[in-house]
């Protein structure tokens, strides 16, 4: 048997693209004054309902991609998505798995 699982880096580009010619690197100098926690709250509410969404079609998990810290991403940590069978009563039925650490919560 195959396990499906869905999958979304969860991706933040809520920016002009451009201004990272003016930083020598988009993962380490790249400031957070572009970041806008409004249009973040809209993403995150939008991700989340997605993951809902992939539970009520009958995905098998959630696969949830690591990433510390870096300017196209809001989810940092894995452990990030433990709100998503805390916080909410979506992924009741459904696995979380962390693409980066192999850990399946």
């Amino acid at each position: 048997m195959v396990d499906v699982y869905f999958f979304t880096e969860m991706p933040y580009a809520e920016f002009d693209e451009r201004e990272a010619a003016n930083y020598p690197s988009m993962r380490l100098t790249f400031p957070n004054t572009y970041f806008d926690p409004q249009k973040a709250h809209v993403l995150f509410r939008n991700y989340y309902d997605q993951y809902q969404w992939a539970e009520e079609v009958g995905f098998d998990g959630l696969m949830i991609n690591e990433h510390q810290s870096p300017v196209g991403e809001l989810l940092p940590a894995w452990s990030g998505a433990l709100a998503l069978k805390r916080g909410r009563t979506i992924c009741s039925r459904t696995t979380i798995a962390s693409v980066s650490k192999n850990a399946t919560i």
